[in-house]
């Protein structure tokens, strides 16, 4: 009983699948990764634009707005005041606005420091 078994192969020509067999892993997770990429930069695309078409379609509604509220209330209290009403309740909700993202960032900055000052 001096000699190797049938289905066992030497270490080097082992080691010689072992790295075939580890560059054709690579190479295929290198596929794999390419497509996930591609899809996600198709879907991006998608999104930003159906986006876009909503912001766009959002402004148009918001100037319709200001036109029937301005109409509207001109024949009540007349166009300048109605200017004034509609002008000042959208600076009232910027203002609200602002305020909400100023906390926000207040909470942001608030936890930045208590994550970095913790060892």
């Amino acid at each position: 009983m001096s000699g190797k078994p049938d289905d066992e192969l030497p270490l080097f020509d082992e080691l010689k699948q072992l790295g075939e067999e580890a560059r054709v892993y690579a190479e295929a997770e290198v596929i794999y990764q390419k497509r996930r990429v591609l899809a996600v930069g198709q879907a991006v695309k998608k999104i930003a634009l159906f986006g876009v078409a909503a912001l766009i379609i959002a402004v148009f509604a918001l100037v319709a707005l200001v036109a029937g509220l301005l109409m509207g209330l001109s024949s009540l209290v007349g166009p300048w005041w109605a200017t004034a009403i509609v002008a000042g309740g959208f600076v009232l909700v910027a203002l609200g606005a602002v305020a909400a993202a100023k906390s926000q960032f207040r909470r942001m900055m608030l936890r930045i420091t208590r994550t970095v000052d913790q060892p």
